[in-house]
């Protein structure tokens, strides 16, 4: 059979017709089209509700191990600063007990002293006392030269001109520092 196609309607129908037709199909298109753009919308605002519920309970552990530890992580700071400021203290110590037993052990008979200053900063060392005689006083001299730490031995000439009974001051640079590792 061969279709028949009879159209009895005016040109001015058919076009607007087919403009009707256009117009549903556009309207069906876009109606879809916002039903599938909702959809989607609310899966988003779900997931920014799941996100925002999650960030909230991040939050409040946060906080709340923070609370629980925070007397701990205070504690732990204050040691690392005193660890600190022992650290720097260390760094300045000097070990002069070795060097004050050697230097004890050459002082001669008939030398006393009434005072020993060591300098740690300019590394300085100072005797100041008597003597009996000038020859006590050269051999603390020669005694205290001996002493690998202990650089040349200045007297004053005006202490060697004395013949007995010598007050004297005698002052040195320290060659090198020990330094203690405990």
């Amino acid at each position: 059979m061969i279709p028949h196609r009879l159209n009895l309607l005016s040109p001015e129908k058919r076009q607007h017709l087919k403009r009707m037709i256009n117009f549903q199909f556009t309207k069906n298109l876009l109606e879809v089209l916002v039903f599938f753009l909702s959809i989607i919308c609310i899966s988003l605002l779900g997931g920014q509700w799941t996100l925002e519920d999650y960030f909230n309970k991040l939050a409040d552990h946060v906080v709340t191990i923070s609370n629980r530890y925070g007397e701990s992580n205070q504690q732990i700071k204050t040691i690392n600063q005193q660890i600190t400021q022992i650290e720097l203290v260390q760094k300045e110590y000097y070990s002069w007990t070795p060097r004050l037993v050697e230097l004890s052990s050459v002082i001669p008979t008939g030398v006393t002293l009434d005072s020993l200053s060591l300098n740690q900063k300019t590394g300085e060392l100072t005797l100041t006392g008597g003597a009996l005689a000038r020859n006590n006083l050269l051999d603390l001299k020669k005694q205290l030269e001996t002493l690998d730490w202990i650089d040349v031995i200045n007297i004053p000439p005006t202490q060697l001109t004395e013949k007995t009974n010598i007050k004297f001051s005698l002052s040195s640079k320290i060659v090198s520092k020990t330094k203690t590792t405990d």
